[in-house]
C-alpha cells in the first residue's frame, strides 16, 4: 500500500484504490 493510499479517505471504494 502506497502512502497516498493510506492517507486517502475511506470514502473512495476499494475498487478505485485497486485500479490506481
Amino acid at each position: 500500500m502506497a502512502p497516498e493510499i493510506a492517507m486517502a479517505p475511506r470514502q473512495i471504494p476499494t475498487s478505485e484504490i485497486e485500479m490506481t
